[in-house]
């Protein structure tokens, strides 16, 4: 959306917010659900303060009105953690994800609400560097899709092949390796060899292979995934940058071993 129509849209839904104080008052739940609609709005166009404000008004009368683990009140509460996430404040927005994933858990179970509350743990976490609580809600992650989705679903094999390399950022390469191994074969059946999934997981199975001491497994795995980035893949693609940065180090630590 361009410039000026957000601003037209976010004009527009603050007057929905007003009309709905006017006519309904400040804790009816359609003025709650248009001022979390306006808090939205704003926090897309990168006014997180001015949403994080409207957030914690629906927030503590959602509390109030329907209950701590309703279910409009922890989307409410996963919505001001976005924002606190985008405005630095790290610590009280995983404060308030664990808080709101225990209670999705305990009332909801594994459902799509459940998966997205771990996705935005789990970015919190990563931005606080804490790879242990990462790699550990990883598994969980990978868990929750293989039931809700089946083994086979991309969403799964994603969370596979981030579960793989973050066992690898925590020093757990045999794990890293059965991870990223079983993503690269689920890859390569849905997308094929060439496409830019299976060329970055066998990049980083490479990584797992030369950590074990497996230089040779490394050496073809690295050498098959890079000769096909630069074959199938443009030069400014970004998964080929990264293979090739992923490479530099695979290389590196074969050196050593030589």
């Amino acid at each position: 959306m361009a410039p000026n129509n957000h601003r037209t849209a976010i004009a527009s839904a603050q007057q929905d917010v007003d009309v709905h104080v006017r006519s309904m008052g400040p804790e009816h739940l359609d003025t709650l659900s248009a001022m979390m609609h306006l808090a939205n709005m704003r926090r897309d166009v990168g006014e997180y303060d001015a949403a994080k404000r409207l957030q914690e008004q629906v927030l503590s009368h959602r509390k109030r009105l329907l209950g701590n683990e309703d279910y409009d009140t922890l989307r409410a509460a996963t919505s001001l953690a976005v924002s606190l996430y985008h405005l630095g404040e790290l610590d009280e927005a995983r404060r308030l994800q664990e808080e709101v994933l225990v209670k999705l858990v305990r009332k909801y179970d594994l459902s799509d609400a459940t998966m997205v509350a771990m996705d935005n743990l789990l970015r919190t976490l990563v931005g606080l560097s804490d790879l242990e609580a990462a790699s550990s809600l990883m598994e969980g992650i990978v868990s929750g899709r293989r039931e809700l989705k089946g083994d086979e679903d991309p969403d799964t094999l994603e969370a596979l092949e981030f579960l793989g390399r973050s066992k690898l950022d925590v020093g757990d390469a045999m794990a890293g390796s059965a991870a990223l191994r079983e993503a690269l074969d689920g890859y390569t059946r849905i997308y094929g060899r060439s496409d830019y999934r299976t060329l970055r997981v066998m990049a980083y199975l490479a990584v797992a292979a030369v950590t074990l001491g497996h230089a040779t497994a490394a050496t073809e795995i690295i050498d098959q995934a890079q000769n096909e980035a630069r074959h199938c893949l443009d030069q400014r693609n970004e998964t080929r940058m990264e293979i090739e940065q992923v490479a530099a180090v695979v290389w590196e630590q074969i050196h050593h071993q030589e």
